[in-house]
């Protein structure tokens, strides 16, 4: 039906978007997605942690999981939030914390 079209056109995208990352990137999803419980992404500022992560999240949506992302700061979350909502307007967002430190775009999401 519907879904299952939807569903294989996403995945579709998921496979030419991982395609587009270069080798560390891939790397750190496919260790993720190995991962039993949790995965840390570090790497220094401007190396694509943030791209490779919401990368991932739409990765692990589609496959049915629910994905927790934390971050030190509000901005950290709102920044990685804004780049998933917008390479993936699919996928259902949750943002918690206070109104006043959540950049505006993200209360509604």
């Amino acid at each position: 039906g519907g879904n299952a079209a939807a569903a294989a056109e996403t995945m579709a995208r998921l496979r030419e978007e991982f395609a587009q990352l270069n080798p560390d990137q891939q790397e750190a999803v496919r260790t993720a997605v190995r991962a039993r419980d949790y995965a840390l992404i570090l790497g220094l500022p401007g190396t694509g942690k943030s791209s490779t992560v919401a990368f991932l999240a739409a990765l692990l949506a589609a496959r049915g999981a629910r994905v927790l992302i934390t971050a030190y700061t509000h901005s950290a979350v709102d920044g990685l939030l804004s780049k998933l909502q917008s390479a993936h307007p699919g996928v259902k967002l949750l943002r918690i914390g206070r109104a006043s430190s959540v950049a505006p775009g993200m209360r509604d999401c």
